[in-house]
């Protein structure tokens, strides 16, 4: 669909005229996935990654738990030699390859049980008053129909238009009751530089559908998401902030963590 919020309507009309049959019935969405065309590498993209967080975001409030498909590509022995990855929702590659979906779906794993904040582009949560974790990402939307995109060309370069546009999402956060003290904030970021199979594929002459070790090795290796680390400081006034930039689709995981090492209790 070209509207961006369509699945978000598709889900709510569906819920409800579900409970209004059975009222008494916990709801759940099993499978869920977007793809513009049959057999495309979308599914295989940061689009798909960002576009998972926007899903459960949008519908967690509707349904009382959701799914996701993960055996597509496992499943289907039939895939295509002239596509990179077969294409399907799932979660890894024929090879065993992980997607960008499957570290969205992982991020989500990280969460505290105690949900500060949740928006369009953000879930912060918290264990404690001493650790936090917050997932950040840029959803874009395809507009493209079929019509418009009659192969896999397009979606193919979708990554590199978007990190090449000026459109950057600044989201600032303010978290009031944190202990004192020091902490160190653990970053796990997803963009079209790091964590995409697509861009690897894109400058790597090797086929997805055919790997041998050495180039298995080097798909793992190059398509993990980046890590990094960084200090910050609470002063006695409890607020912890955060700032973070984030390009189209891309998707971060941000662990705020006290360094009890340097803290007298």
């Amino acid at each position: 669909t070209t509207d961006d919020a369509e699945p978000g309507r598709r889900v709510l009309a569906a819920s409800g005229l579900i409970r209004g049959f059975f009222p008494d019935l916990p709801l759940y969405i099993t499978e869920f996935g977007f793809a513009h065309f049959l057999q495309n590498a979308l599914n295989d993209s940061l689009f798909q990654a960002s576009f998972i967080l926007r899903f459960i975001i949008e519908n967690a409030g509707m349904v009382d738990g959701i799914g996701y498909h993960m055996m597509d590509d496992l499943g289907d022995y039939e895939r295509p030699a002239d596509h990179e990855l077969y294409g399907g929702a799932g979660l890894y590659s024929t090879h065993g390859l992980r997607k960008p979906s499957y570290y969205a779906y992982s991020f989500l794993s990280r969460l505290g049980n105690s949900v500060l904040s949740v928006g369009r582009h953000h879930i912060l949560t918290a264990r404690s008053r001493f650790n936090y974790q917050l997932i950040a990402f840029h959803y874009r939307h395809i507009p493209d129909t079929m019509e418009q995109v009659p192969d896999s060309g397009r979606i193919r370069t979708f990554e590199k238009e978007c990190s090449e546009n000026g459109d950057r999402l600044h989201l600032h956060f303010q978290v009031s009751g944190a202990a004192p003290g020091a902490y160190m904030i653990k970053m796990i970021r997803m963009n079209p530089k790091v964590g995409s199979l697509h861009k690897i594929w894109l400058n790597h002459a090797a086929s997805l559908n055919s790997l041998d070790e050495p180039d298995y090795a080097f798909f793992r290796e190059h398509a993990l998401p980046e890590a990094s680390a960084s200090p910050c400081q609470v002063d006695a006034s409890g607020e912890l902030v955060l700032d973070i930039m984030l390009a189209p689709l891309e998707v971060v995981l941000l662990l705020i963590d006290r360094h009890l090492g340097s803290v007298t209790e």
